[in-house]
């Protein structure tokens, strides 16, 4: 896209191309299987715990690990006798690392010790502890607080503020399994896009922005389609085509 000149001709210019870009995505999604009755993901309405676990585990992996961490976790817990993950709030996430002798030691009771990035990241379970933390001072405990909160800039801050979280997929991977109506534009999502409209590479942002001016668009076809389940529909349409 040019932006050196100057004048109403490439102000349409740039309105076309984007217009193009969105008509290109819109007929990607219809051509995705099973349109338009996508389901959305259950997501963790009730367990803060797993919501924060499982969107900073994810980034970066196969999903497959993220599902048998959080299976570890499960079974952690029924060994110790500290309840069910399908309740569990950001002060019970942080009393069950503590409990481990912190990070290091609930890293080893998972035995999950990757990290947030190959160069100068920390544990995922160090960004795990601290995100917890961060929400929790805050009044964020549950879903449903961050249900009611997703608006919030300062929460957004501190969420991008946790090592390895600043690009925000992670953000706003947590609402979508808080039950939050979003997109994460994730590398498959980014994919996704790219394909669609012919170039890459298409930055997270541009992605994002893309999915949701066309599933708005998409609204007269499909009423009851949301954000979630379009999101899910690429998600597994992407890894399907990967496998």
């Amino acid at each position: 896209m040019v932006h050196a000149c100057t004048g109403g001709q490439c102000r349409e210019a740039e309105v076309e191309m984007a217009t193009n870009d969105v008509g290109e995505v819109m007929a990607a999604i219809r051509a995705l299987p099973g349109w338009p009755d996508f389901v959305a993901p259950t997501g963790y309405p009730d367990s803060m715990a797993l919501c924060v676990m499982d969107s900073i585990w994810s980034i970066g992996v196969r999903y497959s690990s993220v599902e048998h961490l959080l299976a570890r976790y499960r079974t952690w817990l029924k060994g110790e006798g500290r309840g069910s993950a399908n309740k569990r709030t950001l002060t019970d996430l942080i009393d069950d690392i503590t409990a481990c002798g912190g990070p290091e030691g609930f890293a080893d009771a998972l035995g999950n010790h990757s990290r947030t990035s190959t160069r100068n990241g920390v544990l995922k379970a160090a960004a795990v502890f601290d995100a917890a933390t961060r929400l929790s001072d805050a009044g964020v405990n549950r879903p449903s607080d961050l249900r009611r909160r997703h608006n919030d800039p300062e929460v957004k801050k501190l969420w991008r503020g946790v090592k390895g979280q600043s690009s925000g997929i992670s953000w706003r991977y947590l609402l979508i399994l808080a039950g939050v109506d979003d997109v994460k534009a994730d590398r498959m999502i980014c994919r996704f896009v790219e394909s669609a409209v012919g170039r890459r590479p298409i930055s997270h942002d541009e992605a994002h922005q893309l999915v949701v001016v066309a599933h708005s668009d998409l609204r007269p076809e499909a009423p009851s389609l949301s954000l979630r389940a379009l999101d899910h529909a690429i998600w597994n349409a992407q890894r399907a085509r990967g496998r």
